[in-house]
């Protein structure tokens, strides 16, 4: 039987999802920033200026480290994401993805 959810209980969900949609595009824009600075490095690389290249390693451990970071606020949102959606009796579907 299909469970009637408050309008609380909702909201909850909403705001969980909301978040973790934020957090995941905030990981592919860095992403996307990575990549862009690899592109470059690679110009760099090939001109062999190597105060501009010490320049994009740093930014791109900067990058690194920011998308970490991001993964470290997603892991606890997909686990509650998880935790709202889970019908008791049921198993749980996609144990290793979110759908």
């Amino acid at each position: 039987m299909a469970e009637v959810l408050s309008t609380e209980e909702i909201s909850r969900r909403v705001a969980i999802l909301k978040r973790f949609r934020e957090m995941l595009r905030a990981q592919r824009d860095r992403f996307q920033e990575y990549l862009n600075v690899l592109d470059k490095q690679q110009d760099v690389i090939e001109k062999g200026d190597t105060e501009a290249l010490l320049s994009h390693v740093e930014l791109e451990e900067h990058i690194v480290s920011d998308i970490f970071n991001i993964q470290k606020v997603i892991n606890p949102l997909e686990d509650m994401y998880r935790a709202v959606t889970a019908q008791p009796g049921l198993p749980a579907e996609g144990d290793t993805e979110v759908s």
